[in-house]
């Protein structure tokens, strides 16, 4: 089931070293409609448990160690987050920060931030 994303949500990305991540979110509107994502770019951005800030995105090429966000369904804002298992063996273990960026038309848009918790599995 898609996690869904907006401004009154929270979500703790749970990481485990060695072990991919990924999960589909839906970005949605208060009434949990969908909303669309044709034209823009989504980046999630992790800091303080990789050795540098760790950023994927629609936008971006994916990472030398396999890491993305791919948008799945634009018209019902559908995204995927994946975190290669390479890419979690590199983080260090403890909490830091996470956040979900909209980039539309040159503006840059902060849909999302919390915690992130980095364990051994």
């Amino acid at each position: 089931m898609p996690q869904r994303v907006s401004s009154n949500t929270t979500y703790t990305l749970p990481l485990y070293r060695g072990i991919t991540y990924s999960k589909t979110f839906t970005y949605q509107d208060s009434a949990g409609v969908g909303i669309n994502l044709t034209g823009k770019e989504i980046q999630v951005k992790v800091k303080d448990v990789f050795p540098a800030l760790l950023s994927i995105g629609s936008d971006l090429p994916t990472t030398t160690l396999g890491s993305s966000v791919t948008i799945t369904d634009a018209v019902n804002g559908k995204f995927n987050v994946h975190i290669s298992d390479e890419e979690t063996e590199t983080a260090e273990l403890g909490s830091g920060r996470w956040w979900i960026e909209l980039h539309d038309a040159g503006d840059v848009l902060l849909l999302w931030r919390d915690a992130v918790d980095v364990n051994d599995p």
